[in-house]
């Protein structure tokens, strides 16, 4: 017995350790795994209220999607602080994320809710019939759709379908029949007498196009789908973006120089929903209408055609009228004989008119009148220069003729006469006085001449008051008749034997 507790004592004393330092740090351990539980349950807890805070305010439909992205970014952050120093930058990323996508589900609702509770009062107040009928429905299925479900392209099903009509008709009738303006630019540098134009396609001016549009419309009964479809479908941004640029355009010279100074609209475009609709689409016609040359033309300006003429004229007369010398000699020769040949020095413009003038329909002061027309081609440009008071020497250019359109669309320089009073009358409505012109020919021709004979109708006594010598023999006919002299005044020379003929 005293043998085995011996050995007993002897084996026994190596699995003897002392304890009292390893109690210890076991306990220190344990402290340290107590203050790291708590400090985990109080994170969690901070983390649920959170939660539940923020989750306040959610549709009632995204409460279970925002409650599993909640609890996987809990998981996540259980299991990065098991990981505690092994964690990696990836872990904690990853946490991250989830913690994003939680708070981001939950936002995304708060703002779903927020949007459909403005729609739900709008389509309530709704009193224009903009919204469908079953717009009420429509948010409420929305409310309670998943916020990660929803198509909100949808939301435009909201307002009425209305259908927008076919306008082109009365859109036609707006502008109505395209017109031909043409702008001068300048002198045609290849015909000095031409002016260069430009050609452009106007429309009717916006004001116009305005009444005729919303004349047509008012008359349709499906005219508010015309309404709404235009002002529905464009943002104030976009209304007030297009009223800006309709401003630019219709005072850019080049517009103006087509349109001149643009109308405003009537009190109707503002007044009715109509208007405004009619009011935008004209905006947008006009701003979107190009202003592009249709061509380009060179016309005939007639003011320097006419002085060119005239002065052509003038020389080709006194080109015609040159006498040779025989005639010249036979003519001073026979003015001795016979005296002056009669002169036609009564009213000068009514003897024009007589011989030249033609009775002429034409577009008197806006009316079609028949008018006696006297064109300046058919006139002695001599002659013409007395009746008109043309003298260039003194600059003075006198009554200008009228630009006459003719009835193959040609246009005549010319002149009316005043049946009753027998005055002419020129460009501008200047009035050319038949006793200016008697007075101005009787100055011009031969003050010494002629003398007015009391109480007649201003005619003159054309006769020399001398007994004309007797001349020589030896003038033919044809010189005579070169000098001035008719077939009746050399017959009764001839007669009078005042004159002998070869």
């Amino acid at each position: 017995m005293a043998a085995q507790f011996s050995n007993r004592q002897a084996y026994g004393s190596i699995y003897t350790i002392p304890t009292a330092g390893i109690d210890n740090i076991a306990k220190q351990v344990y402290r340290e795994q107590q203050v790291r539980e708590q400090q985990k349950q109080q994170q969690d807890k901070a983390l649920d209220d959170e939660f539940a805070k923020n989750v306040a305010g959610v549709k009632s439909s995204d409460i279970p999607e925002i409650t599993s992205a909640y609890n996987d970014f809990k998981q996540a952050h259980i299991n990065l602080q098991k990981k505690g120093q092994k964690a990696t930058p990836q872990d904690q990323m990853d946490v991250m994320l989830k913690k994003a996508a939680a708070f981001q589900a939950i936002n995304a609702s708060k703002e779903d809710k927020e949007r459909l509770k403005q729609y739900a009062a709008t389509v309530k107040s709704d009193t224009k019939g903009i919204y469908d009928p079953n717009a009420p429905q429509m948010v409420n299925t929305w409310l309670n759709t998943p916020t990660s479900k929803r198509n909100f392209d949808e939301d435009a099903n909201l307002k009425y379908k209305y259908a927008m009509p076919n306008i082109d008709k009365e859109i036609k009738n707006a502008a109505g029949v395209g017109k031909d303006f043409e702008v001068q630019v300048g002198v045609d540098e290849k015909d000095p007498l031409k002016d260069k134009v430009e050609v452009y396609k106007t429309i009717n001016p916006p004001n116009v196009f305005y009444n005729n549009l919303f004349t047509g419309l008012a008359a349709r009964s499906d005219n508010k789908g015309f309404t709404r479809s235009v002002t529905d479908n464009m943002t104030d941004d976009e209304k007030e973006k297009l009223r800006v640029a309709y401003e630019a355009k219709i005072q850019d010279p080049k517009f103006k120089a087509l349109y001149g100074d643009v109308q405003p609209f009537p009190a109707s475009a503002a007044d009715t929903e109509l208007g405004q609709a009619v009011a935008l689409k004209t905006m947008e016609a006009f701003v979107n209408l190009p202003i592009e040359k249709v061509k380009d033309k060179s016309v005939i300006n007639a003011d320097r055609a006419a002085t060119r003429k005239r002065a052509e004229g003038m020389e080709d007369w006194r080109t015609k009228n040159k006498i040779t010398f025989g005639q010249s000699m036979a003519k001073i020769a026979a003015n001795k004989a016979a005296g002056t040949p009669p002169e036609d020095t009564g009213y000068l413009s009514d003897n024009v008119a007589d011989e030249v003038g033609v009775n002429q329909t034409v577009n008197f002061g806006g009316k079609q009148t028949e008018r006696k027309v006297i064109y300046v081609d058919a006139v002695d440009p001599t002659r013409l220069d007395i009746i008109t008071g043309r003298n260039l020497s003194k600059k003075q250019i006198g009554v200008e003729p009228i630009a006459i359109k003719q009835p193959d669309g040609s246009v005549k320089m010319g002149y009316y006469q005043d049946l009753g009073t027998g005055d002419w009358e020129g460009k501008g409505g200047q009035k050319i006085s038949r006793e200016r012109v008697k007075d101005d020919y009787i100055k011009t021709v031969s003050p010494s001449k002629f003398k007015v004979q009391a109480g007649t109708k201003a005619s003159e006594n054309t006769k020399s008051t001398q007994e004309a010598p007797k001349v020589p023999s030896g003038y033919s006919r044809a010189d005579l008749k070169g000098a001035g002299w008719t077939d009746d005044q050399i017959n009764k020379a001839v007669k009078a034997g005042k004159i002998k003929l070869n």
